[in-house]
């Protein structure tokens, strides 16, 4: 029997970042929020204090943790920024774990997994990654009191990013929403066509077609010709694109200085993109990285990754580059 996963269990993005408290100043005022240290529990529920649920003893490819790194950072890691349906992004500093620091020494700031809840069918869908992909488990962890067995594993070769597969994410409700709901992720492959194959094989989902656009974006405000081959997975909460860079321009400029990987994280913010915007030029001084269409949509990417530990993109329906900087 092959255990597939599912995508539709999605929990959460962890972000890799040099600068935990930067990272937190810089989300708070970007979706104009506020990062609550301690989550206010549902009556009758104790309090959880999240400086505290990093007491495990966790294991490295089968091991014990390798001595950390020390990059500088005083805050090691920051509360879970939560989205509607029990889901979060989290960030850890660079130094943190040792998984985090060799992503970090790979590329710098940015998204080092997914997160998946697999229930019991964990530790066989655990199995048939290493027999059938050779995909190692890089790290095992259990934070407490909240449920939350993670697994990290080595899927970037085969997925373009890492998975981390857990039998138990549910937060049970004691979680405070304070961020909109993700709308897509896009992961940059080497090869899109291998990538499809094992998107769909590993997850069970139908297979996507693979479409070609040829794009006239903007860089930095300059005009590029780009080009790139891309596909949208389906069976995850969010869309999920998997693209491979074709010629100059934003992507192509995030493969050669980090690889493969997630490139951004997408909202659909409606009638705040504005504000948003404002906050992100004039508050705290991050430009556009990037705009292009893609089905459709217009996006704006942030060149946030220093300040926010990824690339923030706002998704318009049927907006043009024009109108959207105007």
């Amino acid at each position: 029997m092959i255990h597939q996963g599912h995508l539709d269990t999605f929990n959460h993005f962890s972000i890799v970042a040099r600068d935990a408290g930067l990272f937190r100043q810089c989300w708070e005022t970007a979706f104009n929020v506020r990062i609550p240290e301690i989550i206010e529990p549902k009556e009758g529920q104790e309090k959880i204090d999240l400086s505290k649920l990093f007491t495990y003893a966790p294991t490295y490819r089968g091991g014990p943790w390798p001595a950390g790194k020390n990059y500088g950072v005083t805050q090691v890691s920051v509360p879970p920024l939560y989205q509607p349906h029990e889901r979060m992004i989290e960030v850890k500093a660079a130094g943190t774990m040792p998984s985090g620091i060799n992503f970090y020494e790979h590329g710098g700031n940015g998204v080092q997994y997914l997160g998946i809840v697999e229930g019991d069918n964990r530790d066989p869908f655990l199995k048939e990654l290493k027999e059938k992909y050779d995909c190692e488990k890089l790290e095992e962890m259990f934070y407490d009191p909240l449920p939350g067995d993670f697994c990290i594993v080595d899927t970037q070769q085969v997925l373009g990013t890492q998975l981390c597969v857990k039998k138990d994410g549910a937060l049970n409700g004691r979680v405070e929403v304070i961020l909109p709901e993700t709308a897509e992720a896009a992961i940059l492959v080497d090869d899109l066509d291998t990538a499809v194959r094992n998107w769909t094989d590993i997850f069970a989902i139908p297979t996507p077609k693979i479409q070609q656009a040829e794009e006239t974006c903007l860089v930095r405000e300059k005009a590029v010709q780009t080009s790139f081959r891309y596909a949208r997975i389906e069976g995850a909460p969010f869309e999920l694109y998997l693209i491979e860079s074709k010629g100059p321009g934003p992507f192509e400029t995030f493969v050669k200085r980090k690889g493969h990987g997630i490139h951004h994280i997408a909202f659909d913010l409606g009638k705040e993109t504005s504000a948003f915007t404002d906050r992100m030029k004039n508050q705290l001084g991050i430009d556009v990285l990037a705009e292009y269409h893609l089905d459709g949509k217009l996006y704006t990417v942030f060149d946030s990754a220093e300040k926010m530990g990824t690339a923030i993109a706002v998704r318009q329906e049927g907006v043009s580059k024009q109108s959207a900087t105007n």
